[in-house]
């Protein structure tokens, strides 16, 4: 039977939510980690079910870590790598790859869930033929099916199937049904679907979209008659669903709600019917901290370095300098330093200004009261409004 490593939503390229943190240094760790978890489980098949990167325009930097990657998990046609696009991906840079096939055989790539394949390679001791959306592959005499369907939007269901009239004409649920089909002169041991989409039984967490670019979600008994092993994209957190389909959750939580609700990320480890999650050691090494002092957080640098940290400073009021120097010692590593606002009658006096009220003097008087916890002087906000009045 084939080892396959499934994984999903690397979201390359992003940043931590409602911060300018880059987390590109906690992703190139992690990229390693899959590396490291291919070799040593001896991997067949890696899968990257969908969102490899964050958005169309990713800097140079994200794309060549994810195909410098692919170069090294290959271990030159050792190993069969495959990717489909998800909601983030672009659909089309994904079939512009294809052709890259043909030269790098060990890397297939789908990115429009109705475009078809029609190809045959051979590398190491794998053959790999494919056609309508299955790719089968065999190695010492033992052969698997595995159906690609990327994020299947109605729009980006454009491709080369036959009876295009008679598909557009299907409702979705019936067009997947379709899309998904193996193809039937294709015999092998076990058969897979990879896809990126939401399943309805499956559970949302805080970083992924309530609906798939306006598709409902889907249930699993479109699926799960027709396959062994279900690798699916799309929902941040590890799920099973029905014991076939199963979600590997983002590689790192992105928001704080995930980050303190400890989401699990890691690769999936899938031979025949065994099937274990490998967390990432570099989850454990990035911490939620609630702090109510300055002092409190410094003392977290220095005791335990080689971290990331996310600090929530509780009624702490912001100080420049010490804020400057907290995030100097943090080297970088730090995620986010938050403040909150210290008492509910500051937040009832600034619901209770109104819009007409927003003058700039208002704003200056409000924004000084909050950081220096008292009045600003006549003096001080007629030198502000004569800047303010010379800069404008």
């Amino acid at each position: 039977m084939y080892k396959i490593l499934h994984t999903a939503d690397l979201h390359l390229g992003k940043k931590f939510a409602g911060s300018d943190f880059d987390l590109y240094e906690i992703q190139k760790l992690i990229m390693e980690e899959i590396i490291e978890v291919a070799e040593k489980e001896k991997v067949d098949i890696v899968i990257f079910a969908g969102d490899i990167f964050d958005t169309n325009n990713n800097p140079v930097k994200t794309e060549k870590l994810f195909y410098n990657t692919v170069k090294q998990l290959s271990g030159n046609g050792e190993r069969i790598i495959i990717t489909i696009a998800g909601n983030h991906d672009s659909a089309q840079k994904f079939e512009l790859l294809r052709p890259f096939s043909e030269d790098l055989p060990y890397f297939i790539t789908a990115g429009n869930p109705a475009v078809e394949f029609d190809f045959y390679n051979k590398i190491g001791k794998f053959k790999i033929k494919a056609k309508g959306r299955t790719v089968n592959i065999e190695k010492n005499e033992k052969k698997i099916n595995i159906v690609l369907l990327p994020y299947p939007a109605v729009h980006r269901m454009k491709g080369n199937i036959t009876d295009k009239e008679e598909f557009n004409k299907l409702s979705l649920a019936d067009k997947i049904k379709f899309l998904i089909k193996p193809e039937k002169s294709f015999k092998a041991d076990e058969t897979i679907l990879v896809s990126h989409l939401f399943i309805t039984e499956g559970k949302e967490s805080d970083s992924e979209f309530n609906l798939l670019g306006g598709l409902e979600r889907l249930p699993i008994s479109i699926f799960e008659k027709s396959f062994n092993y279900i690798a699916l994209g799309h929902l941040h957190s590890f799920q099973n669903i029905k014991e076939k389909a199963f979600y590997p959750g983002a590689i790192f939580p992105f928001t704080k709600k995930e980050l303190k609700k400890k989401n699990k990320s890691g690769v999936i480890i899938k031979k025949g019917d065994k099937i274990k999650f490998v967390p990432f050691k570099i989850t454990d090494k990035t911490k939620y901290y609630k702090c109510k002092s300055y002092e409190e957080a410094m003392l977290i640098l220095k005791n335990k370095p080689d971290m990331f940290y996310y600090f929530d400073m509780e009624d702490v009021q912001m100080e420049l300098n010490s804020d400057k120097e907290l995030k100097k010692s943090g080297r970088g590593k730090i995620i986010k330093v938050e403040y909150s606002l210290s008492s509910r009658n500051e937040i009832e006096e600034m619901e209770e200004i109104k819009l007409e009220e927003l003058k700039p003097d208002i704003i200056f008087t409000g924004a000084y009261k909050n950081l220096y916890k008292k009045e600003a002087s006549k003096e001080l906000v007629e030198l502000f409004m004569k800047i303010y009045s010379e800069v404008i």
